[in-house]
């Protein structure tokens, strides 16, 4: 018998189910990648103005336990994202003219 694996499960029923299934909490994401408790104050606090949402076949590329994984980077709200910095723009490559 041959078992479907989630990714291939959640591109079966569509991008709306992964979307729907995405993790989308902050404590959740860092406990199924056995990543340090010490990174959820700052990424719930960051996921205030950077909402979550990681479809569960991404999840599966992401490196557990590392941090630092590029893939990890991508989705996981930090809190020097939160930093207000002078001199940028609302509207960086001008598509909202």
């Amino acid at each position: 018998m041959i078992t479907k694996s989630a990714q291939t499960l959640e591109y079966s029923s569509g991008w709306q189910q992964a979307l729907a299934n995405a993790i989308r909490d902050p404590a959740v994401l860092l406990d199924k990648l056995s990543l340090p408790a010490a990174l959820l104050p700052a990424a719930k606090a960051a996921a205030q103005q950077f909402p979550l949402r990681v479809p569960l076949s991404y999840l599966e590329r992401i490196e557990r336990g590392n941090p630092n994984d590029p893939l990890l980077r991508q989705v996981l709200p930090m809190q020097a994202e939160t930093i207000n910095q002078s001199g940028g723009v609302q509207d960086p490559v001008g598509d909202m003219q």
